[in-house]
């Protein structure tokens, strides 16, 4: 075998053996994508019920707010002091903030549906459960010049 057989020998295996190598590489690289996205599932996931959890703590911890939030119960809410009305009106916005966040993370492919769905149910739950907030959750969307009446999980405050 000649120098230039020899040379185009090796450079057929080298072409082989780069084209394993990309292969290898983009087999590696959507492993790597499929674990960074259930990562990223779990993730929005945890951070949404971390934080549906400290609204619920913040109540738990606090007597006065626990009485305040319970009269939400009522759809007839009375007229409340500037003070307590402040607070419902935060209750509300950090409802908002939580369910905006999953919506977020639903409409960017980061929460499975399945997921999405469990926190559309707690909201109409939320929603049930404390009807005098509707109308200050309307309100605060308001007040951001546009409702985001195309966020699903916000559709029952919309019916």
């Amino acid at each position: 075998m000649d120098h230039q057989a020899f040379a185009q020998l090796l450079g057929n295996y080298g072409e082989f053996v780069g084209a394993i190598a990309v292969f290898a590489t983009l087999v590696y690289l959507a492993v790597q994508i499929r674990q960074n996205t259930r990562s990223n599932y779990v993730l929005r996931g945890d951070t949404a019920r971390e934080r549906l959890f400290a609204i619920n703590e913040s109540v738990a911890g606090n007597k006065e707010l626990a009485d305040l939030i319970s009269q939400c119960r009522d759809p007839a809410l009375g007229d409340l002091s500037a003070v307590d009305e402040e607070r419902v009106e935060r209750f509300a916005q950090n409802y908002l903030n939580v369910f905006a966040g999953v919506e977020g993370a639903y409409r960017n492919a980061e929460m499975p549906k399945e997921q999405y769905e469990t926190f559309c149910a707690e909201f109409c739950r939320i929603v049930e459960t404390y009807p005098s907030l509707v109308r200050r959750m309307q309100n605060i969307l308001s007040k951001l010049g546009s409702i985001p009446e195309n966020y699903l999980i916000y559709k029952p405050l919309f019916e």
